[in-house]
């Protein structure tokens, strides 16, 4: 409602009424008057409905004419001239555009006068299709542009089975690659370029580039990274620098993205024995795909880490345990840490894991046997030395060495010990025998950056029956009997003139051969061999016990009897070992029997038993 105004005519009079509206702004109005007061009959003029256009303020009015420069042909460079001339009322200021089928090939800002023109230069890679430009930023009376349309002989994408892209390798996480792929054919009459490309968060990300023959198929692929779970959307589309391409390949596709995997290593125990500090440890992958995981094992040492170990490994979802052996490690600590490539980890995720480790001792100690093999050794003779290392302490006993000496500080051998966490090991080495009635050896083990030795005495030269294992008066015994059978030998052949009577008494004089009996020491058991017709004190070798022996008592007609049957071969005996050394079956007695000479038939030093070498 504008206003009333009131209205006195005289008769056969006009007169003219204004109205004052508000600001208006463009546009078409409709407008409506009417007479109040007194009226003729006759009511069609007192009324009226008209209509009032708002026009535009003075604008601009741009003129196009687009030119082609050169004619297209199948991957050719084509080029236009486009000329925008402004005849309307106002200045233009604004933007200038260009599409090729729907992509923009030009943006470019331009101002003009009234009546001032302006060309620009458009060029692109030929390809069938509609190049149209037109103006932006700035209004104007008519909605100018200009237009080219291209045909000739091109390839011609379409798709090959179905018109859009499949998506590889799911289910796909945070931080994942979504591989994407399409089949195309090329329908037209020449070859071509195509690619998949993408528009992802206002982003092109344009695929590569695959060139098909005439009425070849071929794949176009691309890859997608998404930093963020939930249904992505994104759109797509096969584009051609040089080629046509079908409508239908192009659209918008849903992306399913689950939040990223979480990732858990523990340290669960560490052991330790003579081969190392071994971890074991456990890894948690939470639901979904495998993972390749990086595993390092290391120690730590004033703060510092040092890496040993580092293993890739594929790991399935859920919950998986190994184990590692770091062999010996020096520091008091050693650490788990996972690291991963190509994929991307929760934020629930723990990489790395420390464990204390027990603190270990070694408490070395050795100790030489001091009956060698052979017991009596001659000087350069190959002699075996028996020892036994110990070790009381918890810890593993490293690599060491043996190292023994005579009593001159002569080195006569040398051997490498190789470590072991064991209480004991009983172990031998062979020398070189060196000169001297009583030979003093040093046994020293160098294990740690320190010695410890063991000492022992060794008789040169023979003093003992070996195989009898006791102590008699030999010299003494043998002397006086020797002495009186000589005296009753004079005396026999003074009285007896008769050389059948002298050989008569000769035989009768003749000492008894006795036989040997087998004996235990009471203290280590060790087995002895004595004459069976003697009486008395018996010392033994191994742990210098003395003990006394009773005759055996036999009956001599049963042993000659006995000694015209012939006896049965006793069972055969044997022993076996994996290296050099191996026990005696009867008296467990250590020996050496090279182990590469294997069967073979061996002599007991100790007791004296024959039996079989055999190898384990």
């Amino acid at each position: 409602h504008l206003n009333t105004s009131n209205v006195s005519l005289a008769g056969d009079t006009t007169e003219i009424i204004y109205f004052q509206s508000d600001q208006i702004s463009e546009g078409t109005y409709e407008i409506e008057l009417e007479l109040i007061g007194d009226l003729d009959s006759y009511t069609l003029d007192n009324t009226l409905v008209t209509t009032l256009q708002v026009g535009p303020p003075p604008l601009p009015d741009l003129s196009f004419d687009l030119q082609r420069i050169t004619e297209p042909s199948s991957g050719s460079i084509m080029e236009w001239s486009l000329s925008i001339t402004n005849i309307g009322y106002a200045n233009f200021s604004g933007n200038i555009e260009c599409d090729f089928d729907e992509s923009q090939i030009i943006n470019q800002s331009i101002s003009l006068i009234e009546n001032q023109t302006s060309s620009i230069g458009i060029s692109m890679t030929s390809k069938p299709g509609i190049l149209n430009c037109t103006s932006t930023g700035n209004r104007t009376m008519n909605s100018n542009h200009a237009e080219d349309v291209l045909t000739f002989q091109s390839a011609l994408f379409v798709g090959a089975g179905h018109n859009f892209p499949s998506l590889l390798n799911g289910p796909w996480h945070v931080g994942d690659s979504v591989d994407a792929s399409l089949l195309i054919r090329n329908q037209g009459d020449q070859s071509g370029n195509a690619s998949l490309d993408f528009e992802m968060n206002n982003e092109n990300i344009q695929g590569n580039a695959v060139r098909l023959d005439v009425g070849m198929a071929g794949e176009l692929t691309q890859s997608l990274v998404f930093e963020s779970s939930g249904t992505q959307y994104v759109n797509w589309s096969v584009s051609s620098i040089d080629s046509a391409v079908d409508q239908n390949l192009s659209g918008n596709i849903g992306i399913p993205i689950q939040p990223a995997q979480d990732l858990t290593i523990l340290i669960d125990n560490v052991n330790f024995d003579q081969t190392g500090h071994t971890i074991d440890w456990s890894i948690e992958l939470t639901e979904g795909k495998n993972r390749t995981v990086f595993l390092e094992f290391g120690e730590i040492a004033d703060g510092n880490k040092n890496s040993l170990i580092i293993e890739q490994r594929n790991v399935l979802p859920g919950k998986s345990y190994g184990s590692m052996n770091l062999g010996i490690v020096d520091s008091n600590q050693v650490y788990l840490k996972a690291s991963v490539q190509d994929w991307t980890i929760g934020l629930g995720s723990t990489l790395e894991d420390q464990y204390l480790l027990e603190e270990y001792t070694i408490i070395p100690a050795i100790v030489a046997n001091p009956i060698t093999q052979p017991r009596v050794p001659a000087v350069d003779d190959k002699v075996t030395i028996l020892y036994t290392l110990s070790n009381s302490g918890n810890g593993v006993v490293p690599d060491s060495e043996i190292i023994v000496t005579d009593n001159f500080g002569s080195i006569l051998g040398t051997k490498s010990v190789e470590s072991f966490s064991q209480s004991g090991q009983d172990q031998s080495i062979v020398v070189d025998w060196p000169e001297g009635e009583n030979v003093v050896v040093d046994v020293t083990w160098h294990v740690n950056g320190m010695s410890y030795t063991d000492q022992i005495l060794v008789k040169s030269e023979l003093i003992e029956d070996e195989t009898s294992g006791f102590e008699l008066p030999l010299g003494g015994i043998l002397g006086g009997l020797v002495l009186g059978m000589i005296g009753i030998f004079a005396i026999r052949v003074y009285n007896s003139p008769k050389e059948k009577k002298v050989k008569k008494q000769v035989e009768k004089a003749k000492p008894k051969e006795v036989g040997k009996i087998e004996v235990s020491c009471p203290t280590c058991d060790r087995r002895l061999n004595v004459p069976a017709d003697y009486s008395g004190s018996v010392r033994c070798p191994e742990c210098e016990t003395k003990f006394a022996v009773e005759a055996a008592e036999t009956n001599s007609s049963e042993e000659e009897k006995s000694e015209d049957i012939p006896q049965k071969d006793s069972e055969e005996l044997w022993s076996s070992s994996d290296n050099d050394i191996l026990g005696c079956p009867k008296c467990t007695r250590k020996l050496k029997v090279p182990y590469d000479r294997r069967p073979a038939k061996a002599r007991c030093p100790a007791c004296e038993t024959i039996f079989e070498a055999r190898k384990d």
